[in-house]
């Protein structure tokens, strides 16, 4: 069983099974009832959540919903322990934090404690009815601190139920089968590493929004009052009183006793379902008519005065953190790559101001197979007149300045070509190039870092040890445009290509400045257009109309879609002209 604040965390789990399910090819009718039941949020109840989970979860081979779980899981859905434990700083602050408020995690009558021992601290609960459960508390305790700490993260010692150990198994080569007490432990030394993921803002934010309680306390009661409202905001103590069956007064003293007023508890207990349901993706608007405020700049200015920062701001770091999490499996197929060749860290070491073509001829010159690729691309059609040598190459129909972004261009083809399920990479790679012959034959101040590396992210989602892999090349052929292409993964998969692409840059040691610009790109900021133009010539469009070209839907007599209209005659010509000349078209 399960209460009204680790409904979240069940409602994750659920979506995460229900995911694997479907790309493991175990769905079936008990599956679709479990999907209505989702898109009925608001009749959702935390005993139904549970058993959907684990009915599913008894119809799942466990090996397989071990390995395959914590890559469907999203964080900022599990509610605000989860999303505040993975942006703090380290394990450490995350188990600090779930000893603060175990009530949003494990159900009534766990009896949670922290054992501090030399070198480890031990987390214990007492086992549940079904060892399922004590497995998945297991389970998401490791998923978390391996999202902090990194993949080699694992448990000193876990002691579960036999079925909870066949769970964590995949994950944990610690495990112990043990009746009665479960525990897990951590050893100190993974305690302080710090989390890339690490978000004081958000963290902040969120810590202010959650309440500790026990069940039995006058503060409970009215939590869940407050959790069972339709429109919380608009409670007062005489009704709440009333429904308690008590006198204000005594209600009034009853909190007092447990150091907090009504007031205070209200206004915690509604901003922490605001924070649930922004971190959830909810637009503040519906947010604010959800709770039963007069109207959104009512909730506005109260969301800020209780968190210190406004709804939009946690929406954006919400998502930001919905990247990150949906991005984990991608993490460690970075992790595995190796690094750049010598010839493309030599190249990306010279100083774009200083740099010489001589200088950049020597170091290609010293690579026949990068310069036999170089020669072949400057010889594309879209380059216009074949060049004599690898000088004309690079000064006339490539660019001397364009030379470190082919040079990485290439670098990913040539380390994930064998990797990749899609047949033809180098075609990927031509589309990339084709969008920055795009925005230069349109006349624009082109940016060309974002237009040839903002989807490198295609080759990580590719890749053959992407769990997603298979759903987004189903996803390649389905959609009619690139634009449609790039909404779905987004949607289905909960992944911004721009955002993505920053993985492999980080790897290989790329400047923030491009990172950064990506994410605005991610989160739809200002500055995504391209310098100096008006939309819709924008990153985004280009990409659209260059990637769409290469896609096994596309058609010829609209090139510009789903643009179309967007475009004089005049553009529309060059776009024709470039899409012709090019070896996809």
């Amino acid at each position: 069983m399960t209460g009204k604040r680790q409904q979240h965390v069940w409602l994750a789990m659920l979506r995460a099974l229900l995911g694997v399910r479907r790309d493991k090819q175990l769905a079936e009718a008990q599956d679709e009832l479990a999907l209505t039941y989702l898109r009925k949020q608001d009749e959702s109840t935390p005993d139904n959540t549970y058993r959907y989970f684990i009915e599913l979860l008894q119809k799942t081979p466990l090996d397989i919903a071990g390995q395959l779980l914590n890559h469907y899981l999203d964080v900022s859905r599990m509610g605000n322990l989860m999303v505040a434990m993975v942006s703090s700083d380290n394990i450490g602050a995350s188990l600090t934090l779930l000893r603060q408020y175990p009530d949003y995690f494990y159900p009534p009558g766990a009896q949670m404690t922290h054992a501090d021992h030399a070198g480890q601290i031990t987390v214990r609960w007492q086992a549940s009815g079904n060892p399922l459960d004590d497995g998945c508390y297991a389970y998401i305790l490791l998923a978390l601190f391996r999202y902090q700490a990194g993949q080699r993260f694992d448990f000193i010692q876990a002691q579960l139920p036999a079925a909870a150990c066949s769970l964590l198994r995949p994950l944990c080569a610690t495990t112990r089968v043990s009746s009665g007490q479960c525990e897990v432990s951590v050893a100190k030394t993974w305690l302080n590493v710090p989390s890339f993921y690490a978000n004081p803002a958000l963290l902040n934010a969120i810590e202010k929004s959650l309440m500790p309680g026990s069940s039995d306390s006058a503060q409970a009661r009215v939590i869940a009052l407050i959790d069972a409202s339709r429109q919380p905001a608009r409670l007062r103590l005489p009704g709440v009183a009333q429904h308690l069956g008590l006198s204000e007064a005594v209600l009034r003293k009853q909190l007092k006793a447990e150091g907090i007023a009504f007031n205070q508890l209200l206004k915690g207990a509604i901003h922490d379902l605001a924070t649930r349901h922004l971190l959830a993706g909810n637009r503040a608007q519906a947010v604010s008519e959800l709770l039963g405020f007069s109207d959104r700049r009512a909730f506005d200015r109260s969301y800020k005065e209780y968190t210190g920062i406004n709804p939009g701001q946690l929406r954006l770091l919400g998502s930001r953190l919905r990247f990150q999490r949906g991005n984990q499996q991608l993490d460690d197929v970075v992790t595995s790559m190796p690094p750049l060749p010598k010839t493309v860290q030599s190249l990306l070491s010279l100083d774009d101001k200083t740099m010489r073509l001589q200088d950049v001829v020597t170091i290609i010159e010293r690579d026949p197979i990068f310069q036999a690729h170089i020669l072949a691309r400057a010889s594309r059609a879209i380059y216009g007149k074949i060049p004599s040598s690898l000088e004309e190459a690079l000064s006339r129909n490539l660019g001397l300045t364009n030379i470190k972004h082919f040079a990485v261009l290439f670098a990913a083809q040539q380390q994930l070509s064998a990797q990749s399920l899609f047949p033809d990479i180098e075609q990927l790679i031509d589309g990339m190039l084709l969008s920055e012959r795009l925005a230069t034959k349109l006349r624009t101040d082109s940016q060309q870092a974002l237009l040839l590396f903002g989807l490198l992210s295609l080759l990580l989602l590719f890749h053959k040890e992407c769990v997603y892999s298979e759903r987004v090349l189903r996803l390649w052929h389905e959609s009619r445009h690139f634009a449609e292409f790039r909404q779905r993964i987004r949607d289905e998969v909960g992944i911004c290509l721009y955002g993505t692409s920053s993985l492999m840059l980080l790897k290989w040691g790329m400047p923030g400045a491009v990172n950064r610009q990506l994410w605005a790109l991610c989160d739809n900021q200002p500055g995504t257009t391209i310098a100096g133009q008006p939309a819709p010539i924008s990153v985004p469009v280009l990409h659209d109309i260059a990637m769409s070209s290469i896609m096994p839907t596309f058609d010829h007599t609209t090139p510009a879609a789903p643009y179309q209209d967007a475009f004089d005659d005049t553009q529309q010509e060059v776009i024709t002209s470039v899409l012709t000349a090019q070896p996809y078209g």
